[in-house]
């Protein structure tokens, strides 16, 4: 009955299990002995006070110890949940089970870096240098290539947004652009991020897996950076299309974008046909062959003969396809005009849209917008933006990716959607609903929301107004597709292109009997004017490059849809940094004495 000898035995248990815990973990490996700690502790996650560790001087930054209170590792417990979300919805790690993915989220560590430090550099890694994978959970981030920040929400990390994945995925020491930690976070005065080591991630997926992620990842990749502006279609303008100078001689001496850059390899074919098929005639036809015989003197029957009828026949031709292909030439314009029209017009919409909403703004007794209507302002420029974004990657064709589940998911990498939003895309798409509809949805329920919160103060002719003018958007976006598919019908396109290649084809038997060996300029000169008529017209029915053929060509006549991305990204804050900037003299309502 007396209790000591039974606390005696407890302790002595106790102090044996520490002693042979103590003695056992040095058997294991670092990484294993850190899996053991973290299984029987529940979080690698730490505070931001926690005590700190020398730096890791193979990435700057300083990694953190764990902190001892429970409080700490109850704030540590819902970032973990919040990483396991977002892991699930990754499209890297879609395909692991929960259980790998608690065991992925074992993996990271917390790091923090100070204003101005470099998290990952542009170029090649060091060969031991180790890749990381990372998410931004307090504070932003520059995104820096080629020396320069990317434009808009392109060159800002905010928390929330990962990068590193091309790092970790492909295994590879180069990496495509600069993170520059550049806004700490008010909690630690410090940028916070949590990083995974791409050699664990890769050692945890399967190899056809890996390898079918690397394929879908590239298409991904590459549209982001066409959109982002790191990829432009026409290098060095930032223009929708390329510009001109009104000058005679820089015209002559242009290249980049000019027909001559993709008729010259048909122009130079059919001249060497031309000297070839000259070359044909001149050693097995008659020796007077271009010297301006008078037709009763050629034998009927002869090569002569025939050429002759091809040339008296091809002049006739060469009047009904000059007729033809430059009014087919005309329309194509003409459609290339209106599409170009109503592209701007959809971007107007969007500015119509974001300078009603902030005009009627609800704002304080200090006269100034209200935390609501800014959050609600801020709200409604992100689903602008994503619609836009959604809307052009639903129309072209190269696009595409970013409606795949990776996709979205990069989207979600980045910040640009939040953890429903991706859910309610993932279910628009895969139901064949679009996910730019699903936007489209959200921006008139987000306006209406607002309304009905007070966060805008709008009557009842403001709110028909913004409607309308969304409406507006919804009829102009669904133009742009019915445009394509009406664009010109097969048969005509088809008889155009007959009549062209039948006169291009049919210039070297019609004009070597009549200019001899000066035929060769000559088909080469028609060859360009007939042939680029007809090539450009196809360009001009083509003004985003969908078809196979012109997406080939570095610069054709189609749009830069990066920049019209780029500039309704730039235009959806405009006006709601205005309404902030209003002088008071505009504002109704007097203001209060003490105010």
């Amino acid at each position: 009955h007396r209790p000591f000898p039974l606390l005696t035995l407890i302790v002595s248990i106790g102090t044996s299990t520490v002693l042979i815990t103590t003695i056992a973990m040095p058997e294991l490996s670092w990484r294993q002995r850190k899996i053991s700690y973290l299984h029987r502790h529940g979080s690698p996650f730490v505070s931001h006070d926690g005590a700190a560790e020398a730096p890791d001087p193979s990435r700057g930054g300083t990694i953190l110890k764990r902190g001892s209170a429970q409080r700490k590792i109850l704030v540590v417990k819902e970032i973990t949940e919040d990483i396991r979300d977002r892991l699930r919805r990754n499209f890297m790690f879609v395909s692991l089970d929960d259980e790998t993915i608690s065991a992925l989220v074992l993996q990271f560590e917390m790091v923090e870096y100070e204003p101005g430090e470099t998290i990952i550099e542009q170029g090649r890694a060091g060969k031991d240098e180790p890749m990381y994978y990372y998410m931004l959970i307090d504070g932003e981030c520059d995104v820096i290539k080629d020396g320069k920040k990317l434009p808009g929400i392109f060159g800002t990390l905010e928390p929330g947004s990962q990068f590193g994945e091309q790092s970790i995925l492909f295994d590879e020491s180069k990496r495509g652009a600069t993170i520059i930690a550049s806004k700490a976070s008010a909690k630690s005065n410090k940028i916070v991020l949590y990083q995974l080591d791409g050699a664990t991630f890769r050692k945890m997926m399967d190899l056809k897996e890996l390898k079918k992620l690397q394929t879908r990842i590239k298409d991904v990749i590459k549209v982001f950076d066409t959109l982002s502006g790191v990829d432009t279609k026409i290098a060095g303008t930032g223009t929708i299309i390329r510009p001109y100078e009104p000058s005679r001689r820089w015209l002559a001496s242009s290249w980049r974008g000019t027909i001559l850059q993709y008729i010259w390899p048909t122009v130079l074919g059919m001249m060497a046909f031309t000297g070839f098929f000259g070359l044909v005639v001149e050693i097995t036809g008659p020796n007077d062959v271009g010297q301006g015989i008078d037709v009763e003197d050629i034998a009927t029957g002869s090569m002569l003969y025939h050429l002759e009828l091809i040339s008296e026949w091809w002049w006739k031709l060469q009047l009904l396809t000059t007729f033809v292909s430059t009014f087919f030439l005309t329309a194509a314009f003409k459609f290339w005009n209106r599409f170009y029209w109503t592209t701007r017009a959809i971007q107007g919409r969007f500015n119509d849209i974001s300078l009603l909403v902030a005009c009627t703004s609800a704002r304080g007794e200090d006269r100034k917008l209200t935390p609501a209507a800014i959050q609600c302002l801020d709200d409604i420029a992100r689903i602008q933006r994503l619609l836009h974004t959604l809307y052009w990657s639903s129309v072209v064709k190269r696009f595409s990716a970013f409606h795949s589940q990776e996709g979205i998911s990069y989207l979600l990498s980045f910040n640009l959607i939040n953890l429903d939003e991706y859910d309610s895309l993932i279910e628009a798409t895969s139901s064949g609903f679009g996910g730019h509809n699903a936007a489209m949805m959200w921006l008139t329920s987000r306006i209406w929301l607002a309304k009905k919160n007070g966060e805008i103060e709008a009557d009842n002719a403001a709110m028909q107004t913004i409607f309308d003018k969304i409406t507006h958007l919804r009829a102009l976006m669904a133009r742009i597709p019915d445009m394509y598919d009406g664009r010109m019908p097969l048969a005509y396109v088809h008889f155009v292109n007959m009549l062209v290649m039948t006169l291009i084809m049919l210039s070297p038997f019609s004009l070597f009997a009549v200019l001899y060996y000066w035929a060769v300029p000559a088909v080469g000169v028609l060859t360009l004017f007939y042939g680029g008529i007809f090539t450009l017209s196809l360009m001009f029915l083509d003004p985003v490059d969908n078809d196979a053929q012109h997406q080939q060509y570095a610069e054709s006549a189609g749009f830069d849809v990066g920049v019209l991305i780029r500039e309704v990204n730039a235009g959806s804050v405009r006006y709601s940094k205005c309404a902030a900037l209003l002088p008071k003299n505009y504002l109704i309502g007097p203001l209060k004495e003490d105010s």
